[in-house]
């Protein structure tokens, strides 16, 4: 993910994993195709029987062939969600999101349920329907309830990742850990904040940490760095945003955008680079403070491979 100078150490962020659509990097970039995906479905609108596809190849989460033949599906004509479970070697669900994922699944009628069953529910469970948890439990998916009310749903499926991570770390050279989080925007505003806050709250704790729907992704791009954005066209853009949450930033310039910034400042209250532009392949962008990377996503059916 970095490269370092004397001078300057160059992080690299892409989407380029959704379509396997892997640039020419030379080994230090540890690019996201390297990295293993685990998925995170949270209790929002947005996860419909529409989005849900079963490829004539697509296997049980739980056999040891999936990761391989997931790989392959994963560029078919499908969903954003669709792309993120086919992908991800570990699924966990927060709380309600089992609940959206059993019923989208339930509904979308080409759909074999056996195939979506998550290895992981875990919040509060103040949400969490019986019928759904005797169903996954049933399925073999772990139920994990987490009663502790300083940590809200998201970070306690961060928590249950971080700690697996870290145990397969000491155990083996595993490849660093990408975790995608579907359904961050689009619900109420307080849980879209949550989703949010995890991405500084989480800051380094995981080669990288990303928030999805269909319409949107964002990602926290780290201060006094060369950020290199490689930008995935099939999949996203053009609109894009910079957004200074949590801290002014006295300095930010970029290349790339159609609306360059050279030592600007941005704030609430003040500049906030949205409806911005991407031109080239690569953006670059350096700050003086983190700031939100955000891309719009071109939604399952306008022209998606």
């Amino acid at each position: 993910m970095s490269t370092s100078s004397s001078t300057t150490t160059t992080l690299v962020h892409d989407n380029a994993f959704l379509t396997n659509n892997v640039h020419n990097t030379n080994a230090d970039d540890n690019d996201s195709s390297s990295s293993r995906i685990a998925l995170i479905i949270l209790n929002t609108p947005g996860l419909s029987s529409d989005l849900i596809r079963v490829s004539s190849k697509s296997t049980s989460p739980n056999t040891d062939d999936h990761a391989a033949s997931s790989a392959s599906t994963a560029t078919e004509d499908c969903s954003i969600f669709q792309r993120l479970w086919n992908l991800s070697s570990y699924r966990v669900c927060a709380d309600g999101g089992a609940n959206r994922l059993l019923d989208a699944v339930t509904a979308a009628a080409t759909t074999n349920p056996e195939l979506f069953i998550p290895d992981l529910i875990r919040g509060d469970l103040d949400s969490l329907r019986s019928d759904v948890r005797q169903y996954y439990s049933s399925n073999g998916c772990s139920v994990e309830q987490d009663f502790d009310q300083d940590t809200n749903d998201l970070d306690k499926c961060l928590q249950a990742l971080a700690m697996k991570y870290t145990n397969e770390q000491s155990e083996s050279s595993s490849s660093p850990l990408t975790v995608c989080v579907f359904g961050a925007f689009g619900g109420r505003f307080d849980q879209e904040m949550a989703s949010i806050n995890a991405l500084y709250r989480w800051k380094g704790k995981f080669h990288r940490l990303i928030l999805y729907t269909e319409e949107t992704s964002a990602l926290l791009l780290p201060e006094g760095v060369e950020n290199r954005i490689r930008i995935n066209k099939e999949l996203e853009g053009p609109t894009c945003g910079l957004i200074p949450i949590g801290f002014r930033c006295e300095s930010c310039t970029t290349t790339g955008l159609k609306w360059n910034l050279s030592n600007d400042i941005l704030e609430f209250g003040g500049m906030v680079s949205s409806s911005n532009h991407v031109e080239n392949e690569v953006v670059t962008v350096h700050a003086s403070s983190p700031l939100i990377w955000t891309t719009e996503m071109k939604r399952f059916g306008d022209g998606v491979p």
